[in-house]
């Protein structure tokens, strides 16, 4: 494997990066409370990966990352636990699923529902109390 090209090769890039937050009113928003700028991402992929590579991401999320890595010529692999999430990143990706497109669909359209701390932590919960 060839180490990646560097993103910009005019300018070494600074410490600090600004990217606008992403809003409600924005084309690329989605419907999650911690969505990253498509142009950070992007950043980050180009910077540490070539074509034909495969970008992971282990809390996908609304899939941005996904998005960005098949736009530029990526694989993606992506591990979400929220099942409103994993919809929302099918439908980005456009991923044949057993969802139908109508239930893809939705699932920008209305608010999804965040898991409590209780929720999600119900089995890492068993898994201690049997000890």
């Amino acid at each position: 494997n060839t180490p990646p090209k560097p993103y910009n090769q005019k300018k070494g890039p600074g410490n600090v990066w600004s990217f606008p937050r992403v809003r409600y009113l924005m084309d690329e928003y989605e419907n999650h409370p911690t969505q990253k700028p498509s142009a950070l991402l992007k950043r980050i992929i180009l910077a540490s990966s070539n074509p034909s590579d495969t970008v992971l991401d282990p809390f996908a999320g609304s899939f941005t990352t996904g998005a960005v890595a098949a736009a530029s010529g990526r694989k993606f692999i992506g591990i979400e636990l929220n099942n409103e999430y994993v919809k929302m990143g099918l439908r980005r990706l456009s991923v044949t699923s057993h969802y139908s497109e109508n239930e893809l669909a939705k699932v920008k359209k209305r608010k999804t529902q965040n898991l409590s701390k209780k929720q999600r932590n119900v089995g890492i919960n068993a898994l201690s109390s049997e000890k």
